[in-house]
Formats: C-alpha cells, sequence, structure tokens
C-alpha cells in the first residue's frame, strides 16, 4: 500500500501502553456493569446440625463392624 492510502502507524512504546491500559479499562467497566449481581450459593436440603451428624455416624460405624 502507500503512504497516502495507508500512513505508517507512529506507535511508540508509551503510545501502545496508554492505548492498551485504556483499552483494558473500558473493557472492565463495560464488563463490571453487564454482569449479573452474585447471588448466595443454594442451600442443601439435607442440613443436619453436629449431634445428629455425630450419632449417623456412630451408627453407620457400627453397621460397618457388625458386616450389615
Amino acid at each position: 500500500m502507500c503512504d497516502s492510502c495507508w500512513p505508517p502507524l507512529d506507535l511508540s512504546r508509551r503510545k501502545f501502553f496508554k492505548l492498551a491500559s485504556a483499552g483494558i479499562l473500558g473493557w472492565s467497566v463495560l464488563n463490571r456493569s453487564f454482569a449479573a449481581a452474585p447471588s448466595a450459593p443454594p442451600k442443601p436440603e439435607n442440613v443436619i446440625g453436629p449431634d445428629a451428624a455425630l450419632q449417623r455416624l456412630m451408627k453407620g460405624n457400627q453397621r460397618y463392624v457388625e458386616g450389615t
């Protein structure tokens, strides 16, 4: 291509980093604005207390020892 159609880019290291940082900053701002709000993780349906869990473990261990 000729110089009148496509002039060579005068892109120094400083200009490159300014352009790159502006692009990254713009992308991150747009990405945050369109992102969905974080929601709480779903609670499992089989939530039991620590005492009930210990009893369940002890019963299971007893069944294992008996071979049932």
